[in-house]
């Protein structure tokens, strides 16, 4: 069986401070790489004042377990572009063995 190509996807973090009583994120530091086959996306999305949007983002793949922790709100690079981990990534099971991680992420304007 051949083995999909995978890419090197960096992962970075911004580190959280409280400055009187109020969160503040300082700027994103390198966690770690990860390899990963990666799948493309777009899709249209329409908001609650149904304007029609098309936002553009991807799936990660990754076989076995990850190497460091990827949060909701990690920042990826994928392909030269920066992207954020908008959901909590989900793991694959086969009984109690975690086979794989799935990581979804999307651009956004406000990165």
């Amino acid at each position: 069986m051949r083995t999909p190509p995978t890419e090197t996807i960096t992962v970075a973090r911004a580190d959280e401070t409280t400055t009187e009583g109020r969160r503040t994120a300082g700027a994103p530091s390198t966690v770690g790489a990860i390899q990963a086959l990666v799948e493309p996306c777009a899709y249209d999305l329409t908001d609650t004042a149904g304007r029609r949007t098309v936002t553009h983002g991807c799936n990660l793949y990754h076989r076995g377990g990850l190497p460091f922790g990827i949060l909701a709100g990690d920042l990826l690079t994928v392909r030269g572009r920066t992207m954020r981990v908008t959901r909590t990534p989900e793991v694959w099971q086969r009984g109690d063995t975690g086979i794989g991680v799935k990581i979804h992420a999307e651009e956004g304007e406000d990165q």
